[in-house]
């Protein structure tokens, strides 16, 4: 069983206003325990449906909060709980879910959206049943059809989005938010791969609540829909390659990984993309897109996908440390680009070339920690500053951003 790393009070002080409008969300909805959340429904029960297993056990489908190409996300509350969690049901009754939804039920970590249950319905019988461990899956893979999994609901709004608000303000993310975020994802995912490569990783996937009152700041890895067990990359590998498109997502995606070479190194190298976008709002290709180097081989930014994609991530990667460092620290006013210089060093080293001299995103994790100020399971007070310290200023952007939003979560999610 996975443990998680327990930080035991992380604040960020922003005392500018224009920061506070910034950062604020929604207030923070409540989350039930997994314990809770399964005293409240019956588990042992079969079922004849979902519409059954919502009836009995007194759930309440509200808003639909987004839908992909398998499935489709409420929001659901119950009249035992009364607090809210998140529904995925499958679109497709004759497909279902993938089996990947339910990974997180063995990733015990603050950081990711807790997964409560799944529901599964068997092929031959027709018969729904709930299931509430990996162990439980064991020879139903075949057998049955995964159509339901209920998670806690990650309130706040997706990263991408949350950065767009800095974006239109043409400004970056304050450092210590950026480094108390980074720090924070970096639990997840290094969490995910104690035996998982998630594959994924990208700011869609990452929720972010900033209270602002508090100053505290929540963070939830959420999607398992691409992960697998360690064990099972290479089947994974030999299906994607067969069906011809790869797991991941353009701007995150590792270059081996594109061609269906899957490991947690891979992870290695989307976590630092996702860093990039998290300090400057640019992942690795559009860095590389826009640099001098670029203009000299016909790849600017404006070109998408395909070859001229991977050209532009391999020829980051293969840049020196120094001048990765250098391009990436370019974009900030020289006033405040020694402030991220340590953030930076940490990109460089999970963006190698060869995913084997990458560190690990544990190894990242520990970094970002020390970063961050966070030590073991206690948080020093460097992170949470005092009401008279002097403001915290984000720094404006020395290069054009642009950001893209994909909020699943929409501002009125929750009304009926």
């Amino acid at each position: 069983m996975l443990t998680s790393t327990v930080v035991a009070n992380d604040h960020v002080h922003l005392s500018s206003p224009s920061h506070s409008d910034a950062i604020s969300a929604r207030k923070e909805v409540p989350c039930f325990s997994s314990k809770r959340m399964l005293e409240s429904i019956d588990v042992t029960s079969k079922y004849t449906s979902v519409d059954d297993f919502l009836n009995k056990n007194k759930l309440h489908q509200r808003r639909e909060l987004g839908r992909g190409d398998f499935g489709k996300v409420h929001a659901v509350d119950g009249e035992k709980t009364k607090n809210l969690c998140v529904m995925k049901t499958a679109i497709s009754h004759q497909k279902g879910l993938d089996f990947s939804e339910l990974n997180p039920l063995q990733i015990h970590d603050k950081n990711v959206a807790e997964t409560y249950m799944g529901l599964v319905k068997d092929k031959e019988t027709g018969e729904l049943e709930v299931i509430t461990s990996l162990d439980s899956i064991e020879g139903k893979t075949k057998t049955s059809k995964l159509m339901l999994v209920l998670s806690e609901y990650a309130s706040g709004t997706d990263l991408s989005k949350y950065l767009d608000d800095f974006a239109d303000r043409d400004e970056f993310i304050p450092y210590d938010l950026a480094r108390t975020i980074a720090a924070k994802v970096g639990q997840a995912i290094s969490a995910v791969n104690k035996n998982f490569v998630y594959l994924d990783l990208k700011s869609d996937n990452v929720r972010v609540n900033v209270d602002k009152k508090t100053g505290e700041v929540t963070v939830k890895l959420i999607d398992f829909g691409s992960s697998c067990p360690e064990s099972q990359v290479d089947k994974l590998s030999a299906q994607t390659s067969k069906e011809g498109t790869p797991l991941g997502t353009q701007g995150y995606i590792a270059h081996e990984a594109w061609n269906h070479k899957y490991s947690k190194k891979a992870d290695s190298w989307s976590f630092g993309a996702l860093l990039t976008d998290l300090i400057i709002m640019k992942t690795p290709d559009q860095i590389y897109g826009e640099s001098s180097d670029a203009d000299e081989k016909g790849l600017s930014d404006e070109t998408l996908g395909g070859i001229d994609y991977l050209k532009k991530i391999a020829l980051f990667a293969d840049w020196s440390d120094e001048q990765k460092a250098e391009e990436i620290l370019a974009y900030f006013d020289e006033d405040v680009a020694g402030d991220y210089r340590e953030l930076v060093d940490a990109i460089v080293a999970l963006t190698k070339s060869n995913p084997d001299d990458r560190i690990s995103t544990e190894e990242a994790c520990n970094r970002l920690q020390k970063i961050a100020g966070f030590h073991g399971k206690e948080v020093h007070d460097e992170i949470a500053s005092d009401k008279d310290s002097s403001e915290q200023v984000a720094p404006t952007k020395s290069k054009e951003v642009e950001a893209v939003s994909n909020d699943p979560y929409s501002e009125g999610a929750l009304s009926e």
